[in-house]
């Protein structure tokens, strides 16, 4: 199986004059021993070399004007005929032509040190992985190269591959796109990169197999069989994408998202730092809702960052909006662009679609963290007076194990104790996911709770209690039709939770499955609603200090 994930292609005259001559040295080296594995010197391995050699007019140029350097210095005059000149220029521009290959099939010598690339052949320290030049190419041509001049390797926390130098001398001259690079990683977050060691110069570039599933999954099996400590990576980055935008000082990635405000993608920068990157489009129409959306994030991070939320909520880190740059020139149309951190590598909607389903045994001990981790983000929303306004499974980050965060604040607005936001039927939140007062009556703090059960539901039993095309709570004939309906499974869902959560007190509290977590009557209550058919339906639905404080939460608590 090829695992050839990435190359580095000879730019400028000069790289492909050192390729070739070390090759050549391969070649001489394999004569002057008599053998023909390429075994015999590991670094081989990792070229990629074209059956014959080709001619190169950048090439030519170079060799001609060295040539010229050296007869300014000479006292000798030439005497070649015109047929032997350009027999010469022809001989001269003939180099052999490939590129470096990286793969997993080769791993570098020190794995935790990643694949060392620098000068000489033969007789260099067994940890050299690629030779860039040979010894006596760096001299004739004055090419500041160490034999271990830089490192290419996956960073431990993300897998992400990155470059950095292995000197600290100033004059050793690493660069990727311009950028000078120092021991600090340098990640390649882009398909196509420029990097220039020296006065070398080359083509970066990821292969088609770096894209594959099987690549990503055998670059895990890599880095847990061969890291010294092996990590434990909860966010994988997939490889750089062709066409790759950058925004910014951010190169975006695959999508995560799409909603009615706009795109969410996996954005990353030169430091390995990943955040999603919001992206919506502005004009006359949507200038006051992206306006609003900026400014609900900033009012939430202020007060994350000043009271301490412990991490639950999602971050603005930066906005990039053309109105506050007169020099943007890097925009299509007109858009803004929210960073925000942490990225959150999956969802609670990912959790439900692969998690453990416990039924009348309650919910997974590992969904029941997280459900509790975005309750307590909730809480602190809540205390300080914001109400979040569209609580869904996709809405809640999950980035590390146990430990959640709420995505999407744009919609979340400032209520006072007393206050209630006013019903807008058909706008904000989620179908299925919005308390049926949110389009009666208006709705407060409450209604984030409404959603929370529908998803404490969902990580319970598999399925959401109640979905429907419509809202069976908008004004409108076509949507009342529908309310029986939804009344009869609400009373359905209702009956199930608490005949659950009886049966394992009846028989499973004394010796409960230490997997599962019965959040049954809590959940119940969080399912409360005024317009409901029986009165134990229509009592006030608990608030997020209620449910937190419930006992059914000592099981977890207690681990």
């Amino acid at each position: 199986m090829d695992l050839s994930f990435a190359t580095l292609e000879p730019a400028n005259a000069l790289a492909k004059l050192a390729f070739s001559s070390v090759y050549d040295a391969i070649l001489q080296s394999r004569q002057r021993t008599k053998r023909n594995s390429q075994m015999d010197i590991p670094a081989a391995e990792r070229i990629s070399v074209e059956s014959r050699q080709r001619y190169h007019e950048d090439v030519l140029r170079f060799q001609r004007e060295m040539d010229n350097l050296e007869d300014e210095n000479s006292s000798e005059s030439s005497s070649d005929s015109d047929t032997d000149v350009k027999s010469k220029n022809r001989y001269q521009g003939m180099v052999w032509t490939g590129r470096y290959v990286l793969g997993l099939q080769l791993p570098p010598y020190e794995p935790d040190v990643g694949w060392v690339a620098g000068k000489g052949l033969g007789g260099n320290k067994p940890y050299t992985d690629i030779f860039f030049c040979t010894t006596a190419f760096s001299k004739r041509h004055n090419i500041n190269l160490r034999s271990s001049h830089v490192r290419f390797n996956f960073d431990q926390d993300n897998r992400a591959f990155f470059v950095s130098s292995m000197t600290s001398s100033h004059l050793a001259r690493l660069a990727v796109n311009g950028v000078t690079v120092g021991r600090e990683l340098h990640a390649l977050n882009q398909h196509n990169m420029k990097i220039q060691l020296g006065l070398l110069e080359y083509d970066f570039q990821y292969t088609d197999v770096a894209s594959s599933n099987s690549f990503i999954g055998k670059r895990r099996e890599y880095m847990v069989g061969n890291i010294t400590t092996p990590p434990v990576a909860f966010l994988s980055m997939p490889t750089p994408r062709r066409n790759t935008r950058t925004i910014g000082r951010w190169t975006l990635g695959e999508p995560r998202g799409k909603g009615s405000t706009g795109s969410v993608f996996l954005g990353s920068n030169r430091k390995n730092e990943v955040v999603a990157v919001k992206i919506m489009a502005l004009d006359s129409e949507s200038k006051s809702l992206v306006d609003g959306e900026i400014a609900a994030y900033q009012a939430l991070t202020a007060l994350a960052e000043k009271h301490n939320d412990g991490g639950r909520l999602v971050r603005l880190k930066e906005t990039i909006d053309p109105r506050e740059d007169k020099n943007a020139v890097s925009f299509i149309f007109d858009e803004v662009c929210l960073v925000l951190e942490p990225m959150a590598p999956i969802t609670v909607h990912a959790l439900a679609d692969e998690g453990i389903v416990g039924g009348l045994k309650g919910m997974a001990i590992e969904a029941a963290a997280i459900f509790r981790q975005a309750l307590l983000g909730l809480k602190f929303m809540h205390d300080n007076g914001w109400v979040h306004g569209n609580i869904k499974p996709s809405n809640i980050g999950v980035v590390s194990r146990g430990r959640a965060v709420l995505l999407d604040l744009g919609q979340a607005q400032y209520l006072g104790s007393d206050d209630m936001s006013p019903a807008r039927p058909g706008i904000g939140g989620t179908l299925n996911y919005l308390a049926p007062e949110r389009e009666m009556i208006g709705y407060d703090h409450s209604a984030d709770i409404w959603s929370m059960g529908c998803i404490g539901f969902l990580l319970t039993y598999g399925y959401h209690p109640f979905t429907y095309p419509l809202n069976p709570w908008r004004p409108g004939d076509q949507y009342t039709a529908v309310r029986p309906l939804f009344q009869l499974r609400h009373e359905g869902a209702i009956d199930r939770l608490l005949d659950d959560y009886t049966h394992y007190f009846n028989h499973g509290a004394a010796d409960p499955n230490p997997h599962f977590v019965h959040l049954g009557d809590i959940l119940a209550k969080m399912l409360r609603h005024q317009f409901a058919m029986r009165q134990r339906d229509r009592a006030q639905r608990a608030d997020v200090d209620r449910v937190l404080n419930h006992r059914s939460w000592i099981p977890l608590l207690s681990k």
